[in-house]
């Protein structure tokens, strides 16, 4: 690894492909969803829903993708600030922020961080339900984020946002060879080295 791979801003702006993932609740036999305990005590535990990671496929069966920017990239950057300026805002005039503001900020997030898409079923963006391809667009990705139905996708990209090191080159240069990976959006798996007395 060199000293200007430490900028990390031009991997962050070049971005990574994301594969849409469903969350879907585990059921039973019966239909009921299966919990889980996460937590808590025995009198009082916390429970939680099982939940079964399905990819989106399109009608081909080729995965629906979300090309991201990085959380280091100037656009993503832009996108967090309109976000905080309307947090603020809302504290400047000792309020809570109201329903539409917290929408412009999620769509402004989420819209700054996609670079674009493939394989993404028109439905999603205009509520037809159609399942055709549709194309990337900042204009479609505002009309899709703006809808509250799918708040799970902009879940999704925050979760990956959070995830800095997805954005980064393997380095070529460490003193063990990290095994090669398939896709441009796994991590590589890192080996432990074993401690000498």
């Amino acid at each position: 690894m060199s000293l200007s791979d430490l900028n990390t801003t031009p991997h962050h702006e070049r971005g990574i492909t994301h594969h849409v993932v469903f969350n879907h609740p585990k059921r039973n036999a019966l239909g009921n969803i299966i919990f889980e305990r996460t937590g808590g005590t025995d009198e009082e535990p916390v429970m939680a829903p099982v939940l079964d990671r399905t990819e989106a496929l399109f009608n081909d069966g080729k995965p629906v993708e979300l090309i991201l920017a990085g959380p280091d990239s100037d656009r993503v950057g832009k996108g967090q600030r309109v976000s905080f300026d309307i947090e603020r805002r809302a504290a400047f005039e000792e309020r809570p922020v109201t329903t539409a503001e917290s929408v412009e900020a999620n769509v402004a997030r989420w819209c700054s961080a996609v670079l674009g898409w493939n394989n993404l079923p028109r439905g999603w963006v205009d509520k037809s339900g159609k399942d055709d391809p549709i194309a990337y667009s900042d204009e479609n990705a505002k009309a899709m984020f703006a809808q509250t139905g799918m708040a799970w996708l902009g879940a999704q990209i925050d979760g990956v946002l959070m995830e800095r090191n997805r954005f980064l080159p393997v380095s070529s240069a460490s003193s063990e060879p990290t095994p090669p990976t398939s896709s441009k959006d796994q991590r590589p798996v890192s080996r432990r080295r074993s401690r000498k007395s």
